[in-house]
């Protein structure tokens, strides 16, 4: 059975749209899942399922999260192939072990079409920098993540797709835990 990886967006932080991992966990079980873990309380599940298409996956945790909790939370689904290609194409590779840190991936629900992809202006922000591979952006922020311009609301108002992001260690926990 293939390995799926859930990506809330905007949950548990900030104290909006609130739900327990355990709660999460639960969730996804009721829907059919099997092997199912959570990692950190930001919406991050990994979890097994005979469904093939992601999309439709996503929409039925969307679904079933607004109807059980009441919450209206955007879902992004990669399998676990997926998730090893995006570690496997990480144009800032060469960056070095000590500057991961510095390190995300921002997980679009879609490809963003490349007319709007054109339309992203990367040298306004240096020294932070950003690569599109497919449905995920790269994004490399030397000054911290809390400070950065290239936020996802920059991404989702430009692409006019709903991202959702990751710090490195965490898209590299997750691939762990879908390897196994």
């Amino acid at each position: 059975m293939p390995v799926y990886i859930s990506l809330l967006r905007a949950v548990n932080l900030l104290g909006h749209n609130r739900i327990s991992m355990a709660r999460l966990r639960s969730l996804h079980e009721s829907l059919g899942f099997t092997d199912v873990t959570t990692y950190i309380q930001s919406g991050n599940v990994v979890f097994r399922c005979t469904r093939r298409r992601t999309a439709s996956i996503a929409r039925t945790i969307e679904k079933a999260i607004s109807n059980e909790e009441g919450l209206t939370v955007a879902v992004t689904v990669r399998t676990a192939a997926e998730l090893a290609a995006t570690i496997a194409h990480n144009p800032f590779a060469a960056i070095g072990p000590d500057q991961t840190r510095f390190l995300h991936v921002a997980f679009l629900t879609a490809v963003p079409e490349a007319a709007r992809q054109k339309a992203l202006d990367g040298d306004r922000f240096a020294p932070e920098r950003f690569a599109i591979r497919g449905s995920e952006i790269y994004l490399y922020l030397p000054n911290g993540v809390a400070r950065t311009k290239l936020s996802t609301a920059y991404f989702e108002r430009t692409l006019k797709v709903t991202a959702t992001v990751r710090n490195w260690r965490t898209v590299c926990t997750l691939h762990d835990l879908a390897s196994k």
